[in-house]
């Protein structure tokens, strides 16, 4: 599926030269972390996650070049927060165990309901903040701020420690791409005061337990403590300074090729289970590919990041691409492995596609004469 899209994409004429030889790249990078996957000591995990690594990067990012190179960064981002926004009145009308479609008790597949459901929100809640930040009318820069916020609230309510780290990782990425005076101090004051949650490691749950009339329900608990897996048919708290001190653990041990793809659960010590990850896609290149793995991705998204536009970008259609690069560098950090990063690889294909747009869509402006209009010969009857 992920070839047939990206061949239909590259057939289609959609994506230029410049975008084709990024998605190359973007393969071989695939190609040189799937190569790791010969040392690996995974079966289980390697079979789900290996063609994951070599199709999910290279269709996310040709379909966010091709959205950005088309002139439909705006149309994406809309949709983004109809989405975050319809899931946000559903949350509120039938509630979360619902729209997650949790029942009772706790699954393996617990975590991860929320965990999309808050990611989405996270998206959704950032765009909008960019958007806002450039927007120019008023009234619709203050509604946008007033749906960020709420934006903002749900996700902390279902993400827990989670929403609140990708809140505040996203936050200094916008506040240096912008240059509202008003909006710098915004950001600065509400990711000042998530990261003094976050580093003075404050006990959510014990904050709400003490206001909150009688036993705290489940789903909150869940999204108030750290991630939990299951293991020999029980479960067992692996908060995420767990997993990254193992991550950086291996890979003192193997530095230059790491103990292959999808070993990391395997190598420390966890089992080989599909859903155990360092949650740091940067710890776990790091782990599991060693410095090959590593330099290889970060090579690629620096030249992408880096590379000089061919032209102006409309400030809003910058914004929105930081948005979404910007809540994928933060999610990716927190959550998830690399094969599942949604957001990074579409962010870099929207911030890259912005740059060299497509010659379809590029504005054309018509010379027309100096001085003045020349009076119609109807006007002169009239």
């Amino acid at each position: 599926m992920f070839i047939a899209l990206t061949a239909v994409i590259i057939l289609s004429g959609r994506i230029n030269r410049r975008g084709l030889i990024a998605l190359l790249w973007l393969l071989t990078v695939s190609l040189g972390l799937a190569l790791t996957s010969i040392w690996s000591e995974s079966t289980v995990y390697l079979q789900y996650k290996l063609p994951l690594v070599l199709g999910m990067p290279a269709i996310l990012f040709a379909a966010g070049f091709f959205l950005a190179a088309s002139g439909r960064t705006r149309l994406f981002a809309n949709c983004i927060c109809v989405l975050s926004f319809g899931i946000l009145l559903g949350i509120w009308i039938f509630g979360i165990d619902v729209i997650v479609g949790f029942q009772t008790g706790l699954d393996e597949e617990f975590g991860g309901r929320y965990q999309s459901i808050s990611r989405v929100l996270a998206v959704g809640a950032i765009v909008l903040t960019s958007m806002a930040v450039t927007h120019p009318n008023y009234y619709a820069r203050i509604a946008l701020f007033l749906v960020s916020v709420l934006l903002v609230f749900q996700v902390l309510y279902t993400g827990g420690r989670v929403g609140l780290l990708v809140i505040a990782l996203a936050a200094p990425l916008l506040y240096f791409s912008t240059f509202r005076p008003r909006m710098r101090l915004f950001l600065m004051v509400l990711f000042g005061a998530f990261a003094f949650l976050v580093l003075t490691k404050v006990d959510l749950l014990s904050l709400v337990s003490a206001v909150w009339p009688g036993d705290v329900p489940l789903t909150i608990q869940r999204v108030l403590i750290d991630y939990s897996i299951q293991q020999a048919d029980q479960f067992q708290l692996l908060d995420r300074e767990n997993l990254w001190r193992l991550a950086m653990e291996l890979w003192s041990e193997n530095p230059v090729f790491g103990v292959g793809l999808a070993s990391f659960p395997v190598d420390a010590g966890i089992g080989d289970m599909r859903g155990v990850y360092p949650h740091n896609i940067f710890l776990e290149l790091a782990a599991e590919t060693g410095l090959f793995g590593l330099a290889l991705f970060l090579s690629f998204a620096f030249t992408v990041f880096m590379a000089r536009a061919k032209g102006a970008i409309a400030p809003m259609d910058r914004m929105i691409a930081t948005g979404v690069l910007a809540s994928g560098v933060a999610i990716s950090s927190v959550v998830s492995d690399f094969s599942l990063q949604r957001e990074l690889f579409l962010g870099l294909g929207l911030y890259y596609g912005l740059k060299f747009p497509d010659a379809l869509v590029r504005t054309r402006v018509r010379n027309r004469p100096a001085g003045p209009v020349p009076i119609s010969r109807s006007n002169e009857i009239l």
